[in-house]
């Protein structure tokens, strides 16, 4: 390659890569984003959350409160799951729960107690 076609190659390179700033690209990418942002403005208005007061069909039950956590080996103990099922009995008549173990295998006998 000549040093004059190195030279073209060069200039070439250094056009392209200024022309991605070039006030009309600027522009247009200014309008496309600020149509963007407008369009997701206006159709993503927050929606009020009516309130429910009815019964819910069921409730997937974890009764670990904050600092409880089976990697830590600390788990509920009986009094805190039993005031969990009397919370959760106002609001459903079924839970879901999937530990065995423990003070956790108590909450088929609890749950049957209390509703």
């Amino acid at each position: 390659m000549t040093t004059h076609a190195i030279a073209t190659e060069t200039l070439r390179n250094t056009r392209a890569r200024k022309s991605f700033f070039h006030p009309a690209t600027l522009l247009a990418l200014g309008i496309a984003a600020a149509t963007t942002l407008g369009v997701w403005d206006v159709t993503n208005r927050p929606v009020a959350v009516p309130d429910y007061a009815g019964q819910v069909s069921g409730l997937a039950f974890s009764p670990f409160h904050r600092g409880e956590t089976p990697e830590a080996n600390r788990y509920p103990s009986t009094a805190e799951i039993r005031d969990d099922l009397q919370k959760a009995s106002r609001i459903t008549g079924r839970i879901r729960t999937y530990a065995l173990t423990g003070d956790m295998g108590q909450i088929p006998a609890l749950a049957g107690i209390i509703i």
